[in-house]
């Protein structure tokens, strides 16, 4: 959110937002947020980046907790520290496609001269090209390596108009997705879209994602692929579509009556190893408390008919007496 500082208070909201592209993410105790902001705004609240004006940056610690939900970050609990030197913020230009001298050398000497390809060179591209040209070729042939695991992505501008996605869009979406996993998860082989839950919003899309197959088992496979996507979402966007990077569940590909418990666990195999502890710990107190809760109310419930039981007696008691009574005054 755009805001800006006036004391030693909560920053308010600045009306004229001029922020874009905004992601953030915690991974390992570090906060990381993302955003873009052009360096001359116009708003009289925003600092005015230049090329001669550089200021100073200020980096809170111990604190700066981003909300997903409000979107605002808590408040540092120490003193923030300033950086030594001032920070200048240039203007991103793009560079000119011009070739150096040496450069333009070498590629003239290069097209010249003319080398055989190798044997080898030549029978791996050959390779590569046969795998490329049929790749499901390969997958069919190594049916019996290959891993399924489901992910959940919620997509925020699939849709076109309020029409769902064709075809080609969602090949699009697969292919842009499959290369950005990629560099972050080298066995990756193929990805699907299998299904798509639509609604007016947002588009939920169920993802199959097919793996080489090794040693790890079945949950360090959903923390890599968590830990993966994760890196590829955490910007917003996949290719030219924006998606919600706190909406991802990665599971294995099961029937459908374990799906609760398959989402359960890729919730948890989301978080670190301390997290996981607390998260056992408190689960442990829970049933601990529940169990007494239980135990207390069996016991009022014991004491509610052990009552019962003494007022039915004391009354049976009564009944007989006043029966004798009667019967000696009838005798007399």
């Amino acid at each position: 959110m755009d805001s800006f500082l006036l004391a030693y208070e909560a920053p308010p909201l600045d009306y004229q937002q001029n922020l874009y592209n905004m992601s953030a993410w915690r991974e390992n105790g570090l906060t990381t947020l993302r955003f873009s902001r052009p360096r001359q705004t116009g708003d009289v609240r925003d600092y005015q980046f230049s090329d001669t004006d550089c200021p100073y940056f200020m980096f809170p610690v111990m604190g700066g907790v981003f909300n997903a939900v409000n979107k605002r970050i808590r408040k540092h609990e120490s003193t923030p520290v300033i950086s030594e030197e001032r920070i200048c913020v240039h203007s991103c230009r793009r560079s000119s496609p011009t070739i150096s001298t040496t450069t333009t050398t070498t590629m003239t000497t290069t097209s010249t001269t003319s080398f055989p390809p190798s044997t080898s060179n030549h029978q791996q591209n050959k390779n590569n090209k046969d795998s490329t040209a049929h790749p499901e070729n390969n997958l069919d042939s190594s049916e019996d390596k290959i891993k399924i695991y489901q992910a959940e992505l919620k997509f925020l501008n699939l849709m076109d108009n309020n029409k769902p996605p064709t075809s080609e869009v969602l090949k699009m979406v697969e292919s842009n997705l499959h290369r950005e996993l990629k560099p972050y998860f080298d066995r990756i082989q193929k990805i699907e879209i299998n299904e798509l839950k639509m609604d007016p919003n947002n588009n939920v899309a169920i993802i199959d994602l097919l793996i080489s197959q090794n040693d790890k088992n079945e949950k360090e496979d959903i923390r890599a692929l968590t830990l993966a996507l994760n890196s590829v979402v955490k910007d917003g966007q996949i290719g030219r579509w924006n998606v919600d990077s706190n909406h991802l569940v990665v599971t294995p590909k099961e029937d459908k009556a374990n799906g609760w418990m398959n989402i359960f666990l890729a919730s948890f195999n989301r978080f670190n190893e301390d997290e996981q502890r607390w998260i056992i710990i408190g689960a442990g107190l829970s049933a601990l408390l529940l169990l007494a809760l239980i135990q207390l109310l069996c016991m009022f419930c014991s004491c509610g008919c052990g009552c019962c039981k003494n007022n039915s007696e004391q009354e049976d008691y009564l009944d007989e007496k006043v029966d004798f009574n009667a019967k000696k005054m009838m005798l007399r």
